[in-house]
C-alpha cells in the first residue's frame, strides 16, 4: 500500500526547455509534489512514464514525435495506470473531447494561474478530474432540465437513468474499462456494455468524452475551480 504522505510523483513533457524549467521550478517548491521526470518529445514522456511509473503526467499537446493526445493513446492502448493532465495553450473543444477520450483526467490551460495546475494534480491524484475553469465554463452549461454542451449537443437529464445505469456511467467517466467494471461489481462485461448504451442512449451522449463532459456537469467527479 502506498504512503498516504509521500509526495506526489510527477513527469513533465513539454517540448519548450524555458517553459518546463518553469513549471518544474513551481512544482518544486511545492512540498507535497516532486517531479521526478522531464521530457522534451512524446517519445521521450513514453519511455520515462514506463521507466519510472509516476503518480501522474502532465502533457503538452504539440510535442515532437508523439502529440500528447498521441501519448495518452498508447499509454492506454498499453494499459499503464498513470494519470494524465494535459497542459496546453490550446482552448478548442476539439483539443478538449480528444484528450478527454483519449484517457486525460484533467485539462488545464497555460495561460492560466499555476495554482490552477498544482490543484489539478492534487484533484487527479486523489482520483478525480479537473477541468481548467476556462474551459469548463465555455463548453458546458446548464439549460432548462438537461445541459448543453458548447457544440449544441443536449444532454437530457429527467431522473431516467436506473441505480446501476448511473453507477456504470460514473466509473466509465473516472477512466475504468469495461473489464475493471465487471470486476469490481461482480457482473459480466456484457451486462456492463447493455448498461452502458441504455444510459448513453437515454442520454444521447455519444462518446466517452461525452460521459464525462456530463459527469462533470452533474457534479459525478471532482472539478476544482478557482
Amino acid at each position: 500500500m502506498a504512503d498516504a504522505l509521500a509526495p506526489i510523483r510527477v513527469v513533465l513533457a513539454d517540448d519548450h526547455p524555458i517553459f518546463l524549467a518553469g513549471i518544474a521550478g513551481l512544482i518544486r517548491d511545492t512540498a507535497n509534489i516532486d517531479v521526478v521526470g522531464s521530457a522534451a518529445t512524446g517519445g521521450q514522456a513514453l519511455k520515462l512514464i514506463a521507466e519510472l511509473t509516476p503518480d501522474i503526467a502532465v502533457l503538452d499537446i504539440a510535442m515532437p514525435e508523439r502529440s500528447g493526445i498521441e501519448v495518452l493513446r498508447r499509454l492506454r492502448d498499453e494499459g499503464r495506470p498513470v494519470r494524465a493532465i494535459i497542459l496546453s495553450t490550446y482552448e478548442e473543444r476539439a483539443y478538449v473531447q480528444q484528450a478527454l477520450a483519449a484517457g486525460a483526467r484533467g485539462y488545464v490551460v497555460k495561460r492560466a494561474g499555476a495554482d490552477h495546475l498544482l490543484h489539478a494534480i492534487t484533484a487527479v491524484h486523489g482520483g478525480g478530474m479537473y477541468l481548467d475553469p476556462v474551459i469548463a465554463g465555455s463548453h458546458l452549461r446548464v439549460v432548462d432540465n438537461g445541459a448543453t454542451a458548447a457544440n449544441g449537443q443536449t444532454f437530457v437529464d429527467n431522473g431516467v437513468l436506473s441505480e446501476r445505469e448511473e453507477q456504470i456511467l460514473k466509473l466509465i467517466a473516472f477512466g475504468h474499462t469495461i473489464k475493471e467494471i465487471a470486476g469490481r461489481l461482480a457482473i459480466s462485461s456484457k451486462s456492463i456494455e447493455t448498461y452502458k448504451m441504455r444510459a448513453t442512449e437515454k442520454l444521447g451522449l455519444r462518446s466517452r468524452a461525452g460521459i464525462v463532459e456530463y459527469a462533470i456537469l452533474r457534479g459525478w467527479l471532482v472539478t476544482v475551480a478557482s
